[in-house]
């Protein structure tokens, strides 16, 4: 479960974090100033107005916090602040900096949900040098209605849900594979965890397509989808498109810096590349009561227009038209039908799962 901290008014922020640090700042030790937002209040729905996300600075250390030059973790430890809280979208295992950009293996950066911002670009600017092009795609939060989340999986907040409701909404069906981003330079092609792309025999396609079309991905343009040549936990015969056309590799958004295209305009541009479009079930206003009549098997592949009886992992939510990366926890949601996990043996023992018309498994 989520540890639940309270959250303060703005006045009680400042006031509960000057007494705690004893109104000095606690890098320092000279005579505080400001109650320091630990991770930015623009990366919290809440505002992040936590005991807990904030520490007693004086201006030059404030500056110095910033601009990242003084890190979190040594903010927080300063403060001797025990316990670490992330907003729910945030990988709680990334170290990130205050703006919630989170640090590479290496010691580079890369872009959070605030990358794009010109003022935090400007507060940066001293560090830029350490930032990469690559974006780290945020967590993708559950829907309230979802049977088989994980205990560690994390829900929307009921009153994000009317932004969604204020929209037009497209429902694309989730596929258990890899997420999978090609990006507009020859080594620009990443899995989940960015800093890298090992090899693998369920990769060996994608680095083979990528190779042959990223220079006609534009500038700071990047393509996310599933990558399912490799069996995790559902077991597919009959991979294809909305069409029939088989593959296995579905486009579910395609970013230009920090906006995502308009789903229409997402599957010409995968087409456009070559590549297919996620499947998809639903579009129209964002209904409860069809959103949660596609909780069962049978309800998802009699919304499939292939045809296809695979099983499906469930379904996400996402606007028809285009959002914002600041957007994207309230945006794009996710209801997971079948209860799988993630085993580690689905990269020791490599076994590819089938595309329509070519199952020898049955």
């Amino acid at each position: 479960m989520p540890f639940r901290m309270t959250l303060l008014t703005r006045d009680a922020f400042r006031e509960r974090v000057f007494a705690r640090d004893r109104s000095r700042c606690v890098l320092c030790g000279n005579p505080g100033q400001d109650a320091h937002h630990i991770l930015d209040r623009r990366l919290w729905p809440d505002g992040g107005y936590y005991l807990d996300n904030g520490a007693t600075v004086c201006g030059p250390c404030h500056l110095r916090c910033e601009r990242t030059e003084v890190t979190v973790e040594q903010v927080r430890e300063a403060a001797r602040i025990q316990t670490v809280r992330v907003p729910d979208y945030l990988h709680a295992e990334a170290v990130i900096d205050k703006w919630g950009n989170p640090y590479l293996p290496n010691g580079r950066r890369a872009l959070g949900p605030l990358g794009f911002e010109d003022s935090v670009r400007r507060i940066l600017q001293p560090v830029w040098h350490e930032f990469t092009s690559r974006v780290k795609p945020p967590r993708t939060l559950h829907l309230p209605w979802s049977p088989c989340a994980d205990a560690d999986d994390r829900f929307v907040r009921p009153q994000d849900l009317d932004w969604l409701r204020a929209r037009e909404v497209v429902v694309l069906e989730k596929l258990d594979g890899e997420n999978t981003t090609l990006g507009p330079e020859a080594d620009y092609l990443h899995a989940r965890s960015i800093d890298g792309y090992a090899r693998h025999p369920s990769r060996s396609r994608m680095r083979a397509r990528h190779a042959s079309l990223w220079r006609d991905i534009p500038p700071e343009f990047r393509v996310c989808g599933e990558n399912v040549d490799a069996l995790h936990s559902v077991e597919y015969h009959d991979l294809c498109a909305d069409d029939g056309t088989p593959d296995r590799f579905f486009v579910f958004s395609v970013w230009d810096r920090d906006q995502a295209l308009g789903w229409d305009e997402t599957a010409l541009y995968a087409r456009l590349l070559g590549l297919q479009p996620i499947p998809e079930l639903y579009r129209g206003p964002f209904d409860e009561a069809i959103l949660r009549g596609l909780t069962t098997q049978a309800a998802l592949r009699g919304a499939r227009r292939s045809g296809s009886q695979d099983p499906s992992e469930g379904y996400v939510v996402r606007p028809l038209g285009p959002f914002r990366l600041t957007d994207f926890p309230r945006a794009v949601l996710k209801c997971r039908v079948l209860g799988v996990t993630s085993p580690d043996h689905w990269t020791q023992h490599y076994t590819p799962n089938c595309v329509r018309g070519e199952c020898e498994h049955r």
